[in-house]
């Protein structure tokens, strides 16, 4: 599944550094369901980084 990049949402900058790696590979398609806050899939999620900048953590 390509992502599309995004800046942090708070500051607009986009130098992060990685907190979790992504549990996912590549071919997963998660459903809609996956985002809720208790799901089938716990434990299983995009990367996840901080913002350089400002200190936003997002996936």
């Amino acid at each position: 599944m390509d992502l599309e990049y995004v800046r942090c949402n708070l500051c607009g900058a986009d130098e992060t550094q990685l907190v979790y790696p992504s549990t996912l590979d590549k071919k997963t398609h998660l459903r809609v369901e996956a985002y809720h806050c208790t799901n089938y899939g716990y434990g299983v999620h995009h990367a996840i980084v901080r913002c350089q900048n400002c200190g936003l953590v997002y996936a």
